[in-house]
This record gives structure tokens, sequence and C-alpha cells, in this order.
């Protein structure tokens, strides 16, 4: 081989070790982390997290409201001796004040009275349906009264009244209060179910008829 071509070849071969080596170091310097920048700090790197899917929100069963949902024992007055209207609402005012702690039982009074001086809810066979709405409820509330002896009350059909339904729901939602009170007319106007309220001999006995009942007429509905 000539000197020559001696030559070019270790040049050559030099040009090829050198951009080996340049690749080597490119290399590492890819494997290595950033030089942290001034004051010591790394420069920041941002991650975008994967995306997930959003859970299915929780099903929140409807559970269907009665009249006998919101009455306890309790809250149920078989034997009253009250001989004026104003007497009931008061009790059943205060009922309500005791079972149900943050509901002002003289403001609930009040407020009953004053809905009684508007009109009656005195209604036909016997029955009446006292209800008032009340700012801040979360929940409706019930109380129910049987008299000892009928009351006049005023009522449209010109007779006494020994049963008393008490309704009272947030002043938020005023169409809760219609839909309860549709629930109770519906509930009191059968015959059958007023005269086993007036026959029950204990509280716990009349709110067995009226979930029966309820129970019976939401089944009727159903199957229409």
């Amino acid at each position: 081989m000539q000197s020559g071509d001696v030559a070019g070849c270790l040049a050559w071969l030099a040009l090829v070790g050198g951009y080996v080596d340049a690749v080597r170091r490119l290399g590492r310097v890819a494997k290595e982390p950033p030089a942290p920048a001034r004051g010591g700090r790394r420069p920041l790197k941002l991650v975008r997290p994967a995306s997930r899917p959003l859970p299915p929100r929780p099903t929140v069963p409807r559970r269907m409201m009665t009249i006998s949902i919101l009455l306890t024992p309790d809250l149920v007055l078989p034997a009253l001796p009250a001989r004026a209207k104003a007497e009931v609402l008061d009790t059943l005012a205060a009922h309500v004040g005791r079972a149900h702690p943050h509901v002002d039982a003289h403001r609930l009074a009040s407020a009953l009275h004053e809905r009684e001086r508007q009109s009656t809810t005195a209604l036909e066979n016997g029955i009446a349906i006292p209800h008032v709405r009340l700012a801040g409820l979360s929940a409706p509330l019930a109380a129910l009264a049987r008299t000892t002896s009928a009351i006049a009350c005023g009522a449209v059909d010109g007779r006494p009244t020994q049963l008393f339904l008490l309704l009272v729901v947030s002043a938020e939602q005023p169409a809760g209060l219609l839909r309860l009170l549709a629930k109770a007319a519906r509930l009191l106007s059968d015959a059958r179910c007023r005269a086993r309220l007036l026959a029950a001999p204990s509280a716990g006995e009349l709110l067995a008829v009226l979930r029966e009942h309820e129970e019976r007429a939401q089944r009727s509905l159903h199957a229409a």
C-alpha cells in the first residue's frame, strides 16, 4: 500500500472514530437529567395525568311520600279532650314542637290560627286538614288528632269535626303542600277509612289504619 493510501485510510478511520465517539456522548447526554438552572433549581417537568373515566353518579332511590311516613305514635293523639278548634291547633303545634325541636311551636300555632282566619280547613264528613307553610323546613311534618267529642269548625257541610290531620311543609316548596293535601283528601274521603280511624283504640292502631289504606290506594293507582 502506498503512503498516500495509508494516510487516507488513517484519516478515514479517525473521522469514523470521532463520529462514533460523538454519538456515544450524545447518548449519554440524552440519558442524563437536565442540568439544574441557575439558583440550583431544576426546570419543572409538566406531566399530564392519564385521563380516567368519571365514576357513575350514585342513583338515589325515589321513595313515594305518604302521610303515614310523616307520623309517629307520639304525633298521633287518639283521645284529645279539646272543646274548640283553637285548642286543637295549639295542642297539635305543641306536639310537633316536642317531636321536632327545630320547629318553634308558638310560631307554628300562630301560623295555623292565621290560616284559619283566612278560611276554615274543616271539610265534609267530620274531618279537617289544617295546613301551613313555614320557612326553613327540610322535610314535611304531620300530626293527627281525634277529639273525644266532635267540635264545630265551620265545615262546608255544617257537621262538627272530630278528625284533625295537620300538615306543615317548607315555604320554599309550595308544590309539596298541594301534593300532600291531595293525598290527605283522597285518603280521608274513604268512608271505610274514616270509620276505622274513629274506632281505632290507640295511636298505634290509628297509624296502622292510615298506613294500610295508603298502601291499598297506591296499589289501586298502580293497577289503573
